[in-house]
């Protein structure tokens, strides 16, 4: 598949850790990166990078489709699976957002 930066292209048929390593590759980091757990149930993966650069993925082991952290009722858990409480989401993205600033006018 082409370049996951390209205009209008949706990658779809990759798994999620192939599309971690093309934006590793996009955003010239490393081709092996670093596995940590931290949380009995979340594994880290982090690809070495560039001083200001970074491209990290979060796997939630038995996850299903929801936001880790957030709120959930036994009956939503039903339905689209096991929501972790070991992270929470929201400070993770918002943690990333502030080591990671842009810096200058955002092209659009």
């Amino acid at each position: 598949m082409g370049d996951p930066g390209a205009a209008g292209e949706i990658i779809s048929t990759q798994s999620v850790p192939d599309q971690a390593a093309a934006w590793a590759a996009r955003n010239g980091c490393g081709s092996t990166p670093a596995v940590e757990r931290v949380a009995a149930d979340v594994t880290r993966t982090v690809y070495p990078c560039a001083a200001g650069g970074s491209t990290e993925l979060y796997t939630v082991e038995g996850g299903g489709h929801n936001w880790p952290g957030g709120d959930a009722s036994t009956v939503q858990e039903l339905i689209v699976g096991h929501q972790t409480r070991s992270i929470s989401a929201t400070q993770i993205i918002w943690d990333f957002f502030r080591s990671h600033p842009l810096e200058g006018p955002i092209a659009s």
